[in-house]
């Protein structure tokens, strides 16, 4: 996208009603925002240049209210240098690295003294479990299905070392209301068949939910679409702050201008490059990620996984199993994961579940998406001028917080309306 911004745009078209939007973004929280403003009669535009191949559709699918405690904590903090410093655990540095990330990191740092990110545990939790139930309104209200799995996700362990620091970031959160189980060796492998022999024990989160990502971002647009949110495959090239006609503007790569009362920049990790054509910034550093997804003649293991030194999660389905992990911080994007962090996903994946490295991969589907880190953890809504706003920083965690968060900035937004 181009960081240039246009100041003076043409009015094609009359000034639109005060319930409109334009929705930069067509990842499940810009389809979810553009679901609840299309639900509300709002007049809703979505741009996107690229919808499928991206973050909402490279992650785990993991609906994760486990991972309450944000990523900026003491103990990861120490884990993840740890890992970098040891070529290993899933997190890696560009060299060279960038003044940019170099400057987030510290702010990860601050952001990671001891107990910041306890404040924030109770609050993360929260969201994730109203959108665990705004979800299931969704599919109630629309006659549809989601087709989330509710059998919850086991954390195993290899060592009992590993075995033990799971077990004190699940004390972290219980106070939270973050339901847990510690499990011995012997529990661990009866709550999971499908595990190797040598496993040291696990603990399983029973309000964890698992689903396809891509199958519930397409019925989140769907939902939208057929509520009357219209969705572009274009690329926003500039943009406008409101002024005196209090409307924004947007003009995309195909050459057409749009105009509504909102405009939110829902992009993801490329939000901060959207916000600059609209003379704004945000703070959010791309942490990018890995999945692969085999096809299988039917599941793997019958429930969602997560491999606790190796941090790979292994997230069966009836047809297919998908392997995700990595975080990386720095370097050019990609557009598509190597194949030694294919490989090194799959070796993770056998050591817990054996039946993985059987598998034949020639028709399996790599992805690789950057997820939108913030210092703090937590997600960002911003007005970066007159009439938009920024709604990103989501994490890992953009499909489990999408829905209240979009349902938040809704609410907002009706509010900025009213008061116009």
């Amino acid at each position: 996208m181009s960081s240039r911004t246009t100041p003076n745009l043409p009015n094609p078209r009359p000034t639109p009603n005060q319930q409109s939007i334009i929705i930069v973004g067509g990842g499940i929280v810009g389809s979810y925002l553009a679901y609840e403003c299309a639900l509300a009669g709002w007049e809703v535009d979505v741009f996107d240049p690229q919808p499928e191949p991206v973050a909402s559709y490279a992650n785990a699918g993991i609906m994760a209210l486990s991972y309450a405690q944000p990523m900026s904590n003491p103990r990861a903090l120490v884990t993840g240098a740890r890992a970098v410093l040891a070529g290993g655990g899933g997190i890696e540095l560009a060299t060279p690295m960038p003044l940019s990330t170099l400057g987030w990191l510290s702010k990860l740092a601050w952001a990671s003294r001891p107990g910041h990110a306890k404040r924030h545990i109770r609050t993360i939790y929260n969201m994730a479990r109203t959108s665990v139930d705004l979800y299931a309104e969704l599919e109630q209200r629309e006659s549809t299905d989601l087709h989330l799995r509710r059998t919850g996700w086991l954390y195993v362990a290899t060592s009992p070392k590993a075995l033990r620091a799971q077990a004190r970031e699940a004390a972290t959160v219980a106070p939270a209301g973050v339901r847990s189980q510690f499990l011995d060796a012997a529990e661990t492998r009866a709550c999971e068949p499908a595990l190797a022999s040598d496993i040291a024990g696990g603990v399983f989160y029973p309000d964890d939910v698992s689903f396809h990502p891509g199958h519930v971002t397409a019925t989140v647009r769907n939902a939208a679409q057929s509520r009357g949110a219209r969705f572009h495959t274009a690329t926003v090239t500039s943009g406008r702050a409101a002024s005196d006609g209090r409307v924004a503007c947007v003009e995309t790569d195909l050459g057409e201008h749009h105009r509504a009362r909102h405009v939110v920049i829902a992009a993801g990790a490329q939000s901060d490059e959207v916000a600059r054509l609209f003379g704004g910034r945000v703070a959010v550093e791309p942490g990018v990620g890995w999945s692969v997804e085999i096809p299988t003649d039917g599941p793997v293991a019958s429930r969602a996984l997560m491999s606790i030194e190796d941090h790979v999660v292994i997230n069966p389905a009836a047809t297919c199993v998908r392997l995700s992990g990595g975080m990386r911080f720095g370097g050019k994007p990609r557009t598509a994961p190597t194949p030694a962090e294919i490989d090194a996903l799959v070796r993770a994946a056998t050591r817990v579940v054996p039946a993985v490295g059987e598998l034949d991969r020639e028709a399996a589907v790599a992805r690789i998406g950057s997820r939108p880190m913030t210092a703090d953890g937590l997600p960002i809504f911003k007005e970066i001028g007159r009439g938009v706003a920024v709604l990103t920083g989501h994490g890992t965690l953009g499909m489990t917080l999408a829905p209240f968060t979009a349902r938040r900035v809704f609410d907002l937004l009706c509010n900025a309306t009213r008061l116009d």
